[in-house]
């Protein structure tokens, strides 16, 4: 029970000490806020029961370690989570913590420098569905060390909760609804651990703008414009785990990732499943090491672009997957829709790959930076397709038995070649460097030799 094996009769409720029950201050403006302040300086227990208390202003703990604990919280529809309405309509009973002035910065927040950990367990906290309210700030103006919510509801807010300097935090079923941003990583956010989290009608469900260490274990992501968006816009994003997601009716988007700003790396999906839409990205400043694994993406085509570096997909299905310029791409055991169904491929830049070429020819640069070709008759080399500008190849031309076979460059190249001496089964090698949509040439041709 809430009260930790305390047994409360009639009006005996506790007004100071460890444990303070808000019934007491219910006269006051803001009777949770109250609670806190008659807390001793260490901190506390606040005891929030089957009733609902108004937040009109912010609540700060201050310099004291706080658990609010509430006696749980259900709709009035079979105990089981409502739609947007419901919500709206006030239909939440239980422990309920109910922001009606959409004025406020934030209902909760952590604002001392010395701020220690604050933990909020089986209650709900709603906003007041307008304004730029934030449920829950957490490490905002100071340092919230291990904070930790648990069976929590946060409702109609602006944003539901924002992390920011705040390290080493938990949450096991945590439910966000209704928001415009519903979880939000800014400033310092680290270490944090989410454990069933749900995530439904928002604008946009989890938005990173910075942040390391997050991980997510088990949950829904559902009828949100876009449901998750990495976005770093205050330092770069790395290290970041979504593991056993179900994604559903997100109407934009399942992942956005937005390198605008900064970097993005180390981001792994695994075991998740969505039966619609998809994963985009955006790349200016990198999306490197990332990692695809045994996702059922049934109706996902993975398009993967220049500027990823050393991706992963193992596993799992795809309508399909396109690269269209990435590095150091590798696919392995993945059921793309290709034929002949689960693949074990190497898309990326490998050291070396050969073929046997004649007559007009376009490379691929996704197959490397060194390719070698076995000429078996006159040929024309077209600029590769899936270039990466800034970037080398190097052909390595080999003659066949017969020998005599000329070379000529297309259009976009900048090379000075002779065939002289092109016998049967001689070598000469060229590098090119991409700039732009032009191939220019690196050193002088090796001769056509033994």
């Amino acid at each position: 029970a809430f009260t930790d094996g305390l047994t409360l009769y009639g009006n005996d409720l506790i007004t100071k000490g460890p444990r303070v029950d808000v019934r007491a201050y219910s006269s006051d403006a803001n009777p949770l806020q109250s609670a806190i302040d008659n807390l001793p300086t260490s901190g506390g227990m606040i005891l929030v029961p089957d009733n609902s208390v108004t937040i009109t202003a912010a609540i700060d703990p201050g310099e004291k370690q706080v658990i609010i604990q509430g006696h749980g919280w259900k709709t009035l529809v079979g105990g089981v989570f409502g739609n947007s309405q419901w919500v709206a309509a006030g239909g939440i009973t239980g422990s309920v913590l109910r922001v009606t002035n959409n004025a406020l910065a934030a209902a909760i927040k952590t604002s001392n420098a010395t701020y220690r950990n604050l933990i909020i367990r089986d209650l709900a906290i709603l906003g007041p569905g307008s304004g730029t309210t934030i449920g829950i700030d957490s490490g905002t103006g100071g340092q919230n060390n291990e904070p930790y919510f648990q069976n929590v509801l946060v409702a109609n807010f602006a944003t539901g909760i924002r992390i920011n300097d705040s390290l080493s935090g938990q949450a096991y079923r945590l439910y966000i609804k209704g928001c415009t941003t519903g979880l939000l990583f800014s400033g310092a956010a680290t270490d944090w651990q989410f454990y069933r989290i749900d995530v439904q009608n928002c604008t946009t469900g989890i938005k990173g703008s910075a942040g390391s260490g997050i991980g997510f274990f088990g949950g829904l992501i559902q009828s949100n414009a876009t449901g998750i968006l990495l976005q770093p816009i205050v330092a770069g994003i790395e290290s970041w785990s979504f593991d056993r997601i179900w994604f559903e009716g997100n109407s934009t988007s399942n992942i956005t990732f937005d390198s605008t700003n900064y970097a993005i790396s180390g981001v792994t999906v695994s075991n998740s499943r969505t039966s619609n839409y998809g994963i985009t990205f955006t790349v200016v400043n990198g999306i490197n090491r990332l990692a695809f694994i045994q996702n059922q993406f049934s109706s996902v085509t993975l398009a993967l672009v220049a500027g990823m570096n050393q991706a992963v997909i193992i596993g799992g299905q795809y309508a399909a997957i396109t690269n269209n310029g990435a590095n150091g791409i590798t696919k392995i055991n993945v059921n793309d829709g290709a034929t002949g169904g689960y693949t074990v491929t190497n898309l990326s830049q490998q050291r070396y790959y050969n073929d046997n070429v004649s007559g007009t020819f376009t490379p691929d640069y996704i197959y490397g930076e060194n390719q070698e070709y076995l000429i078996t008759g006159n040929v024309t080399i077209n600029v590769p397709t899936n270039p990466v500008t800034g970037t080398n190849i190097t052909y390595l031309l080999r003659q066949d038995g017969t020998g005599g076979r000329s070379v000529t460059w297309g259009t976009g190249y900048h090379a000075s070649w002779l065939d002289n001496n092109n016998t049967a089964n001689r070598y000469s090698s060229i590098t090119f460097r991409c700039i732009g949509s032009q191939w220019i040439q690196v050193g002088a041709q090796m001769p056509w030799s033994n």
